[in-house]
């Protein structure tokens, strides 16, 4: 004799939010990181630069996340920069995992503009 199982709609809604878990917790963090930058643009600059690094460096943070971060920063920055904010952050975007993943609309790369700018004003103590 074999064991009909049946699912009720309510177990059958809790299966769909469970699939759907990820993308909401993808979904979360990048709106904590909108957070991030809107704080990062009303001042908080080396902690919320300092933070993310630390993330890079600990490697246990969802890269796409950090390109997501990246990407929202150089929408909302513009020079000058001061040295304290070049040094935490041109390492993440010279990282392997960023600036060349990171994908640009037309000719306007902000990362290559970035980090031209840099080089070009500040000097890069390894």
């Amino acid at each position: 004799w074999g064991m009909r199982i049946i699912f009720s709609p309510v177990t059958i809604e809790i299966a769909i939010q469970f699939h759907g878990f990820l993308f909401s917790q993808l979904e979360l963090k990048k709106t904590l990181l909108d957070r991030m930058v809107h704080l990062l643009s009303r001042g908080y600059v080396l902690p919320v630069v300092s933070y993310i690094r630390k993330c890079l460096e600990k490697l246990d943070t969802d890269i796409s996340l950090i390109r997501y971060f990246v990407t929202e920063v150089l929408d909302v920055i513009a020079p000058p920069y001061t040295s304290d904010f070049v040094q935490l952050f041109l390492p993440i975007l010279e990282n392997d995992s960023i600036a060349g993943t990171i994908k640009t609309e037309g000719e306007h790369d902000p990362v290559t503009e970035f980090i031209a700018h840099c080089k070009s004003n500040f000097i890069m103590v390894s």
